[in-house]
């Protein structure tokens, strides 16, 4: 597919790393593949924009942060320019739930919903959901009329690594990372106590938190009272697979996760994984708990199901072995930069 002077517009007012700006690059990579020129539109000094400058597809549109959200959510008039932009756009790609007061065109807009809530939905013709899972979750809160709003499921689009062969292990014994903000809705302390409760099992492992956040002085805190030795807290990695080409696991505690970067990350670095029963493991791991998927998943708050499957993973490395194969062959299977190409492509289609 081949759109000479068609074009796909992006709009978001977002200014941090994050969801959001990862998900405008693998949309621009994807279109990329189809052919499909990408404008986007963001307030300029975002962190996105050095990587989206560099591609051939994507043209950058930037603006003042207080004009931007001032056009877009006050109503005002646009500027001439902008006006263009969303004229003769073939499709606009919302990224803020806020901005959905501010609709123009709403058949051809799609709102895409990275945070898994679905506040001011309604007002969405057209709505793009990460999972299938928050997709059916909406359906059964919202009910919304089938003639009047149109839902899709694209999940995001990792870019396929070649991987590097592991660096010499400097432990003997199994790592175990994870990593992200230390904020309460990443519940790390779930993973502190299932490291306590392999500690008291005699269940020989390393386990290594990378991030940072408010509750850094209370994980750590929790760590020194248990006189734990076999988890630490570490500053958030800027190569992160480098990490994963260290390690032997990956874990994600979290309550909430409406998709997974990381975890997608880990899995294509042919790690296995072991997650919370959230939207976005649920997707990628599957619903049958089998492992078949690169992983497995389980209840949310509950270590001692958390403990026994890092304890099955620890004390078994052939196990280790095949399902990072699985899991790095499931993202290239349905999470991969092609995949997202080929949905993008459904929707500029008209599917």
């Amino acid at each position: 597919m081949k759109l000479a002077n068609e074009y796909v517009l992006s709009v978001t007012t977002d200014r941090g790393p994050g969801g959001i700006a990862t998900s405008l690059v693998a949309y621009s990579k994807a279109l990329g593949l189809i052919n499909v020129r990408h404008k986007i539109l963001l307030p300029a000094g975002a962190p996105a924009v050095q990587q989206l400058q560099v591609l051939d597809n994507v043209e950058v549109i930037t603006c003042p942060y207080t004009l931007l959200k001032a056009l877009l959510f006050f109503r005002l008039r646009f500027p001439p320019r902008f006006n263009r932009l969303l004229n003769d756009a073939r499709l606009i790609f919302l990224h803020n739930a806020r901005l959905l007061r501010w609709q123009r065109f709403p058949e051809r807009t799609f709102f895409i919903c990275h945070s898994g809530k679905f506040r001011q939905l309604e007002q969405a013709k057209n709505i793009i959901f990460l999972t299938e899972s928050a997709r059916t979750r909406f359906v059964k809160q919202r009910k919304p009329n089938a003639e009047q709003t149109r839902l899709h499921v694209i999940g995001h689009g990792f870019e396929d690594c070649r991987l590097k062969p592991r660096d010499k292990k400097t432990v003997a014994r199994p790592v175990i990372v994870s990593g992200g903000r230390f904020v309460k809705k990443k519940r790390f302390r779930d993973l502190i106590e299932a490291a306590r409760k392999l500690d008291q099992a005699g269940v020989d492992c390393e386990i290594v938190i990378y991030g940072q956040g408010p509750m850094q002085s209370e994980l750590q805190s929790q760590i020194d009272s248990d006189n734990l030795r076999n988890i630490r807290l570490m500053p958030w990695a800027e190569d992160l697979p480098a990490v994963f080409r260290n390690s032997d696991a990956f874990c994600l505690t979290s309550e909430e996760e409406p998709f997974g970067l990381i975890l997608g990350e880990a899995m294509l670095c042919e790690l296995p994984v072991i997650a919370t029963d959230t939207d976005g493991p649920l997707a990628m791991l599957g619903t049958d708990n089998n492992g078949e998927y690169g992983g497995y998943i389980y209840r949310c708050g509950n270590t001692d199901e958390l403990a026994e499957l890092l304890t099955r993973l620890c004390r078994d490395e052939t196990r280790r072995a095949r399902l990072g194969k699985q899991a790095r062959q499931r993202i290239l299977d349905a999470f991969s930069l092609p995949v997202l190409a080929q949905a993008l492509e459904s929707l500029l289609q008209g599917k």
